[in-house]
């Protein structure tokens, strides 16, 4: 995994007093995946988030700071971006218990996932960031996965309000990838004795359990 640390690069709100909201890392039990939309650059991004504007799409007074804790550039390169004791503002009611890893990929009328590279580097972090804050891949999440922010119920059918991380982004393979990637770790380090199939049950969990405890 390459991962480069980037926070002390990342532009803040020019308004000293809008910063964001810390928490502590027990407080994080769901990781939220998602995409730019766009091939836009990390600081282009991040320049817009922290930018006051009438019409920035989440406060006309711009964000505290960067909206993701990691960002993925295409070729594979993770950049850790935020702290995740951090509240950032990625995915409304979710934000308090949530890590965001964002993905530079275009999903709109692109008939190709995200290339290959990209995809290896954030199940190989999504496997890491499972394991360090103990969190069950089961709770791995698409932002259109997230009912009000990324769904509606509407006359009892699901709409989508956003299509993120892409709708070729298959996120039950994500789960499953990660999950048999943890056992294979978990196993390895003799927490755990189960089968290698990416079913995240009682097994799984209480290795994840005796995993955390020993770190």
């Amino acid at each position: 995994m390459r991962i480069a640390d980037v926070r002390s690069k990342m532009p803040q709100n020019p308004n000293p007093k809008r910063r964001y909201k810390r928490r502590k890392l027990k407080k994080i039990s769901k990781i939220i995946l998602h995409c730019t939309d766009g091939d836009f650059s990390l600081m282009g991004i991040a320049k817009y988030d922290v930018t006051p504007r009438p019409d920035h799409h989440i406060s006309p007074k711009g964000c505290p700071g960067f909206t993701y804790h990691y960002f993925i550039e295409k070729d594979g390169l993770i950049k850790f971006t935020m702290d995740h004791e951090l509240i950032t503002w990625h995915a409304g009611k979710f934000n308090g218990n949530s890590v965001a890893v964002c993905m530079r990929y275009r999903s709109t009328d692109n008939p190709n996932p995200p290339p290959k590279e990209q995809l290896t580097a954030a199940y190989t972090l999504l496997t890491k960031l499972c394991l360090d804050l103990c969190i069950d891949p089961d709770n791995i999440l698409g932002h259109r996965e997230l009912p009000g922010t990324g769904y509606n119920m509407v006359n009892g059918v699901k709409k989508l309000r956003k299509a993120c991380p892409g709708m070729l982004v298959n996120m039950d393979k994500v789960r499953y990838i990660v999950a048999c990637a943890m056992q294979k770790i978990l196993s390895s380090l003799g927490h755990y004795t189960g089968k290698i199939d990416g079913v995240f049950g009682k097994k799984s969990e209480a290795a994840l359990e005796r995993y955390s405890k020993d770190k």
